[in-house]
């Protein structure tokens, strides 16, 4: 098949390119510092179950912990960054796409700062993410909520359902007032991230009442603090959704903050020895 992008030709390797093409791929991201992955063993889950659901066949989890060693093994040794770990499959048919037997692992990344996420503005937009449950690479209604949010001036989008709260375009989100925290349930549409798990952990052990349920636009103004989350930045602050202001500075979003900061992490390689045994 010949190739042509900006009037260059290109020999790709033909299951990258059907990745480019039809995006028939799920994956996870998560922050690694001194090889180490906060939820690891929530991630390696994510990855089974999501192969699972949308392929009908999972990888070998001992695969993916290799693919992604490798990885590491080619950065700076002190490496503090993301990492994206995206399965999809090998000898990909469009016209039988569940027929193959290999899945492809590809690890890619890329470093971050060590610096403390600033609070956010946000603006809501309707949309809907595609298979809400899974993690897909197929995210082009959060993308394109996004472009319309920062079109109007926002820095992020909150994405609704017919005026029903469910995420942003790349995080979950939570309202608080004291000590209650509310946040979008599954049943909204939402997916329901590993670190939007792990707070909803360390803030039940920090005596936090965590309630999932359904949260209605107009609801939004009632609470006194909000944050997003998701596996890069952990917890930031939002400051306002629309005309609606929020105190970003709350102790609660700085108590939550810190216990999230204390859930212990997970080493790869030690992982890796575990799943051998």
């Amino acid at each position: 098949m010949t190739t042509i992008l900006n009037e260059n030709t290109l020999h790709p390797d033909p299951d990258t390119l059907s990745l480019a093409l039809y995006g028939y791929a799920c994956f996870t991201s998560f922050l690694v510092e001194d090889r180490k992955v906060k939820g690891l063993s929530f991630h390696l889950q994510r990855l089974l179950g999501d192969s699972l659901a949308i392929f009908g066949k999972s990888p070998n989890e001992e695969e993916i912990l290799k693919n992604i060693l490798a990885f590491l093994d080619q950065q700076d040794a002190d490496y503090y960054g993301g990492v994206r770990v995206t399965i999809f499959p090998a000898n990909f048919s469009l016209s039988n796409p569940g027929d193959f037997q290999k899945f492809n692992i590809l690890v890619t990344g890329r470093k971050v700062e060590r610096i403390n996420a600033t609070p956010i503005q946000v603006a809501t937009i309707e949309a809907l993410r595609t298979c809400p449950l899974q993690k897909t690479s197929n995210i082009i209604a959060n993308l394109k909520a996004r472009v319309e949010a920062q079109n109007a001036g926002a820095q992020d989008a909150l994405m609704l359902c017919d005026g029903i709260v469910t995420e942003g375009a790349t995080w979950n989100i939570f309202f608080g007032n004291g000590n209650n925290l509310v946040t979008p349930s599954i049943q909204t549409g939402i997916l329901p991230g590993i670190t939007r798990k792990l707070l909803i952990e360390s803030a039940a052990a920090a005596n936090y009442k965590v309630i999932e349920s359904e949260i209605k636009i107009n609801e939004i103004e009632k609470y006194e603090y909000c944050f997003i989350s998701n596996a890069m930045i952990g917890l930031r602050a939002v400051t306002s959704i629309n005309n609606v202001t929020y105190d970003a500075q709350h102790s609660s979003i700085k108590q939550l903050q810190k216990k999230f900061q204390e859930i212990p992490s997970d080493g790869l390689e030690q992982f890796l020895e575990l799943i051998k045994k």
